[in-house]
C-alpha cells in the first residue's frame, strides 16, 4: 500500500532524565528509516536504469547506493548526532514521499481516451468526439484524409515506424511520442487488425509534466490524479481496494468510500471469474496485463471496460480502467456493416470481388471461389490467375483497356469478355468495376461484379434469327402487313406498305392508321380498330389512300395480340379488286404459312387451355414418334415423366401473365424412350397454348462424347499418314507433331517442337507467308500451296489444309500438309508445254497473216490485172465485131458484167484476206472503214469515238484489234440482233483499250464459259499472245460489253 501522511507515526521525546535513551531510540529509528528508504530509493533507481540500460548497471547502481548508505552513516555519526529527532522524522517523511511520486509516475502516463480508426491505405475512417478535441479538426474534415499528408511531421519517426510495424507483424504496438508541431506528448496504443490500424491515444503533456512536479509536491500529484479520465484503482496482493480514483467512482455510481476496503472480486460479472482470472502470479512476476472485463454498478448493470494491471510496488497492485463503452459500440457497428457486407455478397447473383493491387491478393465472395474451382483459404486468387482464365484471343485487348482506363484515371470500368470457368467451359462475363487510385494516381484497389451472361447472349441471338425470319416471313406476305398499339403507333410493317403507300419508313413511325383512309371512312375504321382490341378480331373493306392520293380498294383484316408487352393490332390489307384473286392469295398465304410451320426442323404445338394438342407440324409428330391423329386429343403433361412433374412443374401461371417461358426437360416418346428438349412456349391472346420445341438430344450426347472425340481426334492426328501438325496463335510456334511430319521433314520430335513455322520456308517466302496467314479465315479450311524447306535444306512443294481448332485450352492452327512436289514438276512441265503451243500458234498465226498477206496481194496484183485485161479486150471486141445478131450482143453485155463482177469477187476476196487500207493508211483508218462496210451490209448503227488520238502501233497489235473487232461484228450480226454498236479507242495507263458495246439481246456468261466457242477462245488467245487482257460482260437483255487491253510496250519477242 502507498505511504501517505496517515501513515507516519510522530515520535515522542522524554524529559532531560531520559533524553539519552530517547537520543538513542530516536537514532535507531533514523537509522531504520534511512536504511529501508535507500534500499527502496536503490531498488528504484536500479529498476529505472534495468528499464533504460542493462541488467549489470543497474546491479552496480544498486551496490553504490549501499556503499553511499554505509557512508552516510559514519557521516551521521559523527556529524548528527546532537540533532533532535524532528530530523529524523522529517527525513523519514521525505523518503516516503519520494516512494509515493515513484508508485504513481507508471499510473500517469497512461491516461487516453481518444479512438480513431484507419484503413490499409492509411486513410481515417473514424475519430471520436475526444480525438477531434486534441486535434482541433472535425471528425468529417479528416474522415477519407491520409494521415501522413493531415501530419507529414510524423513520417519517419518512432509512430510512424510503430504503425508499419503493428501493419507488418500484426501485433499491438505500444509507444509515448512527442509531436513537436503541437508542443505535446501522447501515449498511443496502435492494434492491428486486417482492414487497417485502430489507435487508443490521449494527450499525456500534462502528465509528463506533472511527473516532475510530484517529485516536490504531493498535493498536486493526488489532483492530478483525481482529475484522471481513466479510472485508478490500486489493491494489495489479495485483491482488497485500497485506493481509488473519482473517475472509477463515477464511472460505475459508487462513492470511493464504498469501494475501499471491498475485494475487487465482488464488482466483477459471475461469468467471468473462470473466463478471465485475476492472474496475480503472472502480476508478481513483473509482467503487465491488458485484457478487457464487465464491471458492476452501483445500479445493478454492466459496463465494459478495459484494465492495464501491474504491480504498484512490492505489496500493491494497480489497474488503470477505461470505459469502452463508446468503443464496443464503434466495434459492434462496424462488424454489424461487415456482416451485412458479407451478406449482400453472398446473396447477390453476381459474383462479387475485391482486389488489392499492392498486394496483388483478390477477395470475393462464394461464388468467385466456385468460379475458379478452389475453396476459400486453399489458394490466394491474383491478378495473373484472372487474366489466364480469360480467353486468350480476348487478354491482349483486356490488358490494353484496363491499361488506358488506369491512365485517365477513370473510376468505372466495364468489360464483356469469355471467361473459363472450373469446369474448363469459356463463359460469357458482363464485368463492372470501380477503382480506387492514391495520391500518386497509381490504382491501389479494384471491386466489382461479374454477371454471367451467356445464357443472356445465346437468347439474344435466337431473338435475332427469329427477328430475321419473321420479317422474312412479313416481306414474302402478299398485300400490306402492319403492327400498331393501342395509340395507333406502328411498330411493325412490311415493304409493301411502303412502296404502296408511297410514305417512308421514318414517316410511318410517325403517323397514325387513320391517315390512309377517308374523312367519311375515319370513324368506321376507328371503329373497327376499337372492336379488334374488344373482341379480339375484325375485317373491314374499304378505300385505301396513297401517299399521292390515290384510292385503291382494299380488304384489312386485324387481330388482337401482345406484342412485347403492350396490346397491339396485327393484319394483312389485300387489294380486292379482283376479290376472288384476294381470296387466292389469302389461300396461298395460309398455304405459306403451313408450309413454313411443316418444314421448320422444330416441333411445333398448338394447345387448348387444358393443354390438350390442336395442331402438331410434321417435325413435332417425328421428334415424339406419333401419328399426327394419335396426338391430337393427347394433353401435353401426359408427355411429362411423373418425377419432373414435381422437380420441373410446368409454368402455367407465369405464362397466363404474358410470359414467354423457355425451359429445358425430359418428354416421353410413344415407344416410352425419353428425349431431351428445349421448350419455348406462351398463351396466346385467344387462350390457345403456341409451344416450340427442340430436340436437343444430339446436343447432350454431344457433350457427353466431347472427350471421346478429343482423344480419337488425337489418335487420327497422331496415325494420319499425312504429315499435321499443331501452331500457336498469335505467335504460330509448332506445338505438336505427327510422326508423318517427324519422317517428311527429317526433324526429331524435340527438334520440331522447337521450330517456329517460319523456319520451315524458305526467307524470301517468308513475308509472302505472314501476308497469307493474315487472310486465312478461322472458321473455314484454308487451302494454300507452298514451298517447304526440309532439314537437309532440300525444298518441297506442299499443299497445306489449314483450320483453327481449340486445342489444349487455346486456339490454334490444325495444318495437314500433302507433298505435291512431283505434281508441281508436272504442272510446270505441262505450262511449259502449254506455253509452247502458244508460241506455236502465234507462229502459225503470223505466218497465216503473213501468207494472207501474200495471197491477198498477188490476186490484186495479178488476177486483178489479169481480169481487168480481159475486160478491156472483151469491150474492144466489142466494137470490132459489127454484128446486129442480139444474141451475140446480149452474151457480149452478159461477159462484159461476168467479168466486173469477178472482178468485184477478187476485191473482196483480197480485202478479206488482208485489208490494204491496214498497210496503207493504219488502224484507225481501217478501224473506221470496217465500221462502215458493217453497217452498209447490215444496217446497224456503228459510232467509232477515237480518244487515243493519232497513233500508230505495231503491226502486231494493229492485226490483233482488227482482227477482233471483225470478229465481234461477226458475231453481232449473226447472234445479238443489236440495232446499235459503240467502239471506243482510248489509252489508260500505258495501255491501249479497245471497247465495243451493242444493245443487242445478251447472253449468259457463264452459259458461254462452259461452251467451246472457238470465236470467243480466238479472242482470248489473240489478246494473251500480246501479253494482254480480256472482258466478256453481258447479261441477257441487256446486250453486251467487250473490253480488250494491250500494253503499248510490248515487245517483240513474239516474232
Amino acid at each position: 500500500m502507498p505511504v501517505t501522511s496517515s501513515n507516519i507515526k510522530k515520535p515522542t521525546v522524554a524529559g532531560n532524565d531520559g533524553e539519552q535513551y530517547n537520543l538513542h531510540s530516536v537514532w535507531n529509528k533514523a537509522f531504520i528509516n534511512a536504511l529501508l528508504i535507500c534500499i527502496f530509493l536503490s531498488l528504484v533507481l536500479a529498476l529505472i536504469v534495468n528499464w533504460f540500460f542493462n541488467p549489470g548497471f543497474a546491479l552496480l547502481v544498486f551496490f553504490l547506493c549501499i556503499a553511499m548508505f554505509v557512508a552516510g552513516i559514519i557521516t551521521f555519526h559523527f556529524t548528527a548526532g546532537k540533532k533532535n529527532t524532528n530530523q529524523s522524522l522529517a527525513l523519514s517523511y521525505g523518503a516516503t514521499f519520494n516512494s509515493d511520486a515513484n508508485n504513481y509516475r507508471s499510473l500517469v502516463e497512461r491516461v487516453s481516451d481518444a479512438f480513431v480508426a484507419i484503413d490499409k491505405d492509411w486513410n481515417y475512417t473514424y475519430l471520436n468526439k475526444k480525438a477531434s478535441e486534441i486535434f482541433n479538426r472535425s471528425a468529417e474534415s479528416l474522415v477519407g484524409k491520409n494521415i501522413w499528408d493531415e501530419f507529414p511531421e510524423s513520417v519517419d519517426g518512432l509512430f510512424y515506424h510503430a504503425c508499419h510495424k503493428a501493419i507488418n507483424t500484426q501485433e499491438l504496438q505500444w509507444l509515448e511520442a512527442y509531436y513537436q508541431p503541437m508542443d505535446k506528448w501522447f501515449e498511443n496504443r496502435i492494434y492491428p487488425s486486417k482492414e487497417g490500424i485502430t489507435i487508443f491515444f490521449k494527450d499525456i503533456t500534462d502528465i509528463k509534466k506533472v511527473s516532475q512536479a510530484l517529485q516536490q509536491n504531493d498535493e498536486k500529484y493526488r489532483s492530478l490524479i483525481e482529475q484522471a479520465s481513466d479510472g485508478i484503482v490500486i489493491t494489495d496482493l489479495e485483491g482488497i481496494i485500497q485506493e481509488v480514483n473519482r473517475s472509477i467512482a463515477n464511472m460505475i455510481g459508487f462513492e470511493k468510500t464504498e469501494l475501499e476496503g471491498r475485494h475487487i472480486g465482488e464488482f466483477l460479472h459471475h461469468d467471468e471469474a473462470n473466463s478471465i482470472p485475476l492472474r496475480i502470479n503472472e502480476l508478481l512476476q513483473g509482467k503487465s496485463l491488458l485484457y478487457e472485463r464487465r464491471l458492476l454498478k452501483k445500479n445493478g448493470s454492466y459496463l465494459p471496460v478495459e484494465i492495464n494491471s501491474k504491480m504498484a510496488s512490492t505489496h500493491t497492485l494497480i489497474g488503470f480502467i477505461r470505459d469502452i463503452t463508446e468503443r464496443k459500440k464503434a466495434e459492434e457497428e462496424i462488424n454489424k456493416s461487415t456482416e451485412r457486407f458479407e451478406l449482400i455478397a453472398e446473396a447477390a447473383n453476381d459474383i462479387i470481388w475485391d482486389h488489392d493491387f499492392i498486394n496483388n491478393i483478390t477477395w470475393g465472395n462464394k461464388k468467385l471461389y466456385s468460379l475458379y474451382g478452389v475453396k476459400p483459404g486453399d489458394m490466394v486468387i491474383n491478378f495473373e490467375m484472372f487474366i489466364n482464365h480469360i480467353h486468350p484471343s480476348e487478354r491482349e485487348g483486356i490488358r490494353y483497356r484496363m491499361g488506358k482506363a488506369f491512365e485517365r484515371r477513370e473510376s468505372l470500368i466495364a468489360e464483356q469478355f469469355h471467361f473459363r470457368t472450373s469446369t474448363g467451359e469459356y463463359r460469357i462475363f458482363y464485368d463492372r468495376a470501380n477503382v480506387r487510385y492514391n495520391k500518386e494516381g497509381k490504382p491501389v484497389r479494384i471491386l466489382g461484379a461479374m454477371q454471367d451472361i451467356t445464357d443472356t447472349e445465346k437468347f439474344k441471338q435466337q431473338l435475332i434469327k427469329e427477328k430475321e425470319l419473321s420479317d422474312t416471313i412479313i416481306n414474302s406476305l402478299p398485300g400490306i402487313f402492319y403492327l400498331f398499339n393501342a395509340e395507333g403507333k406502328y411498330l411493325r410493317w412490311n415493304k409493301n406498305l411502303e412502296n404502296i403507300s408511297g410514305y417512308s419508313s421514318e414517316e410511318i413511325k410517325n403517323i397514325h392508321p387513320l391517315i390512309f383512309f377517308d374523312d367519311d371512312e375515319k370513324e368506321l375504321i376507328a371503329k373497327k380498330i376499337t372492336n379488334v382490341f374488344i373482341t379480339g378480331e375484325d375485317t373491314v373493306e374499304t378505300r385505301f389512300i396513297t401517299k399521292n392520293g390515290e384510292q385503291l380498294p382494299y380488304y384489312f383484316t386485324g387481330r388482337a395480340i401482345i406484342y412485347e408487352g403492350e396490346n397491339c393490332l396485327v393484319g394483312v390489307g389485300l387489294d380486292f379488286s379482283d376479290k376472288q384473286k384476294a381470296e387466292k392469295a389469302i389461300l396461298e398465304s395460309e398455304e405459306k404459312y403451313r408450309m413454313i410451320i411443316e418444314h421448320a426442323t422444330d416441333g411445333i404445338f398448338m394447345a387448348d387451355a387444358d393443354t390438350v394438342f390442336l395442331d402438331v407440324n410434321t417435325a413435332g409428330c417425328r421428334m415424339l414418334g406419333y401419328q399426327l391423329d394419335e396426338l391430337i386429343g393427347l394433353k401435353f403433361t401426359n408427355l411429362i415423366p411423373e418425377e419432373d412433374k414435381v422437380t420441373n412443374p410446368v409454368q402455367f401461371k407465369a405464362m397466363q401473365q404474358g410470359h414467354s417461358i423457355i425451359n429445358e426437360r425430359r418428354l416421353l416418346r410413344k415407344n416410352g424412350s425419353l428425349i431431351d428438349v428445349e421448350i419455348s412456349a406462351k398463351l396466346l391472346p385467344d387462350g390457345r397454348y403456341q409451344s416450340f420445341i427442340r430436340d436437343i438430344t444430339e446436343r447432350k450426347r454431344a457433350e457427353d462424347k466431347l472427350l471421346q472425340s478429343e482423344q480419337k481426334y488425337k489418335l487420327m492426328f497422331d496415325n494420319n499418314p499425312l504429315p499435321m501438325w499443331m501452331t500457336s496463335l498469335p505467335g504460330l510456334d509448332i506445338i505438336d507433331v505427327n510422326e508423318a511430319a517427324i519422317r517428311q521433314y527429317g526433324y526429331s520430335r524435340e527438334e520440331f517442337l522447337q521450330l517456329n513455322t517460319r523456319q520451315l520456308r524458305p526467307v524470301e517466302d517468308v513475308e509472302y507467308f505472314l501476308n497469307e496467314v493474315e487472310k486465312m479465315e478461322p472458321n473455314k479450311i484454308n487451302l494454300r500451296v507452298w514451298r517447304h524447306k526440309r532439314k537437309d535444306g532440300s525444298i518441297i512443294h506442299v499443299e497445306t489444309f489449314s483450320h483453327q481448332i481449340f486445342y489444349e485450352g487455346r486456339h490454334a492452327w490444325l495444318g495437314l500438309s500433302h507433298d505435291i512436289t512431283d505434281k508441281h514438276v508436272a504442272k510446270e512441265l505441262l505450262q511449259k508445254s502449254y506455253d509452247d503451243i502458244r508460241e506455236l500458234a502465234s507462229s502459225l498465226q503470223t505466218i497465216r497473216e503473213d501468207e494472207r498477206t501474200i495471197i491477198a496481194r498477188e490476186i490484186h496484183d495479178e488476177l486483178g490485172q489479169q481480169l481487168t485485161g480481159l475486160k478491156m479486150d472483151l469491150h474492144w471486141l466489142s466494137k470490132k465485131i459489127n454484128s446486129h445478131d442480139e444474141a451475140i450482143l446480149k452474151k457480149m453485155n452478159e461477159s462484159k458484167l461476168l467479168i466486173n463482177a469477178t472482178i468485184d469477187s477478187v476485191r473482196k476476196i483480197a480485202t478479206d484476206l488482208r485489208p490494204s487500207i491496214l498497210d496503207d493508211l493504219g488502224l484507225l483508218a481501217a478501224l473506221e472503214w470496217q465500221g462502215e462496210e458493217f453497217e452498209k451490209r447490215s444496217g446497224t448503227k456503228v459510232s467509232f469515238v477515237n480518244k487515243a488520238g493519232d497513233i500508230t502501233v505495231k503491226p502486231e497489235i494493229a492485226t490483233t484489234i482488227f482482227r477482233i473487232y471483225q470478229e465481234l461484228l461477226t458475231n453481232i450480226n449473226r447472234h445479238a440482233r443489236a440495232s446499235e454498236i459503240k467502239v471506243e479507242l482510248k489509252i489508260e495507263k500505258e495501255r491501249l483499250v479497245f471497247s465495243l458495246q451493242d444493245n443487242g439481246v445478251g447472253f449468259d456468261t457463264e452459259e458461254i464459259k462452259n461452251k467451246k466457242t472457238l470465236g470467243l477462245l480466238g479472242i482470248k488467245e489473240r489478246t494473251l499472245l500480246l501479253g494482254g487482257a480480256y472482258d466478256f460482260k453481258s447479261a441477257i437483255g441487256k446486250g453486251s460489253v467487250t473490253c480488250i487491253s494491250i500494253p503499248l510496250g510490248f515487245k517483240e519477242s513474239l516474232k
